[in-house]
């Protein structure tokens, strides 16, 4: 059967057949393996025959052997004769392309544009081909040996020019005019299996892939990229940040970075930081060093190795805006010290007087330290400058502790650096310091929808353009927004462009990359 639907007098699509317009004897075609669509009609190819239907009217033609593949690229239709090679159509005629012959007993598998003029033919004998018009020439690739060992099938022309080639044992190989090889499409990045029979872009930017075991549909390039166990993250992660080119991840097994792919078109996948097999939870760059706080202490991390600097379950570091020489660190039971002293950090001790269990760490503009804890509040530090921490005791320090009589909700409170403030993140909205009244009162300056008391704020992040990314809930209801500043003041909230990671929440961690 071959035919077409069309909408009938009430918009309804009904099956029209062809099959009447066929000479009894041309009925018996088998299976129509491949449809062309072009301005001037329809070609239907089956291994048996060639139809063309144009101005209503049927043309048949026959092969002397067999009808292998066809193809239609710059306006010309190709079709292979197994035992002959590559023909194209001429007028009415197929006639047998210049150098053809080559495919009489080699399958080709796809022919795409190259550019305006040559084109992309794909074999599994001789690799990738260029033709432009009248010979044939090599067009190697850094895919070569992966298109030969996994079979290449088909392909398909992506938007940008790139080119999607599909194989029946190793998925899609996405690869550029020059033949770079950009990216591997297979079971590793979510595919059900490597067997990929045809590929189609369609118009909104996606790809369509017809599987062994069903369908699927890939953007590229994808706006958003998932790495599990399968790419090296096997459990939860709470810090990240790209340090000197690399980025690291803090995750509940360890500290772990990105390595390069190992092969061009693979997908890179996270490798373990060797000296570290603890809870991470805080990540900081200082200078050319890379820190970490750990439910063993704090690490030194230069490439792929960590030292120890400091025992003890640590939550957060913090570098000092007004010295950089010091990082705080945020304890189980306390606040810690590190300094920067002969080219090394080293711990310095304590500061006196604090026992709290300190989850986040912020400096306001007068050089307050505030302190965020899980259950007991938050905290203001003033120390002494210039003192060293061995010097300081508690006369020395202005400590204060705030709580649910100073208009703090009970549960975790986290304090975060923003547009030059520090903001208080609450099981009942963002919060914001009066420090004439010494409470804590709904903190708008972003947009009401974060001064919302019925909403947790969760996350709260600034990055170097001045948008504040964050996530608030409530119950069993989470969101992921971002806060655009607008020209005349205050926030735009952006929620749209987010909505595809609601399957994703929680996120432990936001962390927008640098530029």
């Amino acid at each position: 059967e071959l035919g077409y639907l069309a909408p009938d007098s009430a918009g309804q699509m009904q099956y029209i057949s062809l099959l009447s317009q066929l000479a009894p004897e041309d009925r018996n075609f088998n299976n129509i393996w491949k449809i062309h669509t072009f301005p001037g009609g329809v070609y239907f190819r089956s291994s048996t025959h060639l139809f063309l239907w144009a101005e209503g009217q049927m043309r048949v033609w026959k092969p002397g052997n067999e009808f292998h593949r066809s193809f239609f690229v710059h306006n010309t239709f190709y079709i292979r004769e197994i035992g002959v090679g590559l023909l194209r159509m001429v007028g009415d005629a197929l006639q047998p392309v210049a150098g053809g012959e080559r495919f009489a007993d080699n399958r080709l598998d796809l022919m795409l544009p190259l550019d305006a003029h040559d084109i992309l033919i794909g074999t599994r004998a001789d690799g990738l081909l260029r033709f432009d018009g009248s010979a044939f020439h090599p067009f190697p690739t850094e895919a070569d040996n992966f298109l030969r060992e996994n079979q290449l099938y088909d392909g398909a022309v992506l938007p940008n020019g790139d080119f999607a080639l599909a194989t029946l044992r190793g998925g899609v190989a996405i690869i550029d005019q020059a033949g770079r090889f950009l990216q591997r499409l297979d079971k590793n990045s979510g595919l059900l299996d490597n067997t990929v029979w045809s590929v189609y872009p369609d118009r909104q930017g996606g790809l369509w892939l017809a599987l062994n075991s069903g369908l699927a549909r890939v953007e590229i390039p994808a706006p958003l990229t998932k790495f599990t166990e399968t790419q090296g993250i096997g459990s939860s992660t709470e810090a990240l940040l790209r340090h000197q080119g690399r980025l690291y991840a803090a995750t509940g097994l360890g500290v772990y970075y990105l390595a390069p792919p190992a092969a061009p078109g693979d997908t890179p996948v996270f490798r373990p930081v060797s000296g570290i097999a603890a809870q991470s939870w805080s990540l900081l760059p200082a200078g050319r060093s890379l820190l970490a706080a750990t439910s063993n202490g704090v690490y030194q991390i230069e490439n792929d190795r960590a030292v120890p600097l400091l025992d003890g379950l640590c939550f957060v570091l913090y570098q000092s805006q007004f010295d950089s020489t010091r990082i705080y660190a945020g304890l189980i039971d306390g606040l810690g010290i590190l300094q920067f002293l002969n080219g090394r950090w080293r711990f310095s001790g304590r500061v006196p007087g604090i026992s709290e269990e300190i989850r986040s760490i912020a400096e306001d503009p007068d050089g307050a330290l505030w302190l965020g804890t899980q259950f007991q509040g938050a905290l203001r530090v003033k120390l002494p400058p210039g003192k060293p921490v061995s010097e300081l005791d508690e006369t020395l320090l202005q400590v204060t502790r705030f709580g649910q009589t100073h208009h703090l909700p009970e549960g975790e409170v986290n304090v975060y650096p923003v547009n030059r403030r520090v903001r208080f993140a609450t099981s009942q909205g963002l919060r914001s310091f009066d420090a004439h009244r010494q409470i804590f009162l709904a903190d708008s300056s972003l947009g009401t929808l974060l001064a919302d008391t019925a909403y947790a704020i969760h996350r709260l992040v600034e990055d170097g353009r001045g948008r504040v990314w964050v996530e608030r809930g409530k119950e069993n209801s989470l969101d992921i927004a971002v806060l655009e500043p607008e020209a005349g003041g205050g926030y735009h909230w952006q929620k749209s462009p987010l909505l595809r990671m609601n399957d994703l929440r929680p996120a432990w961690v936001i962390y927008p990359e640098p530029g």
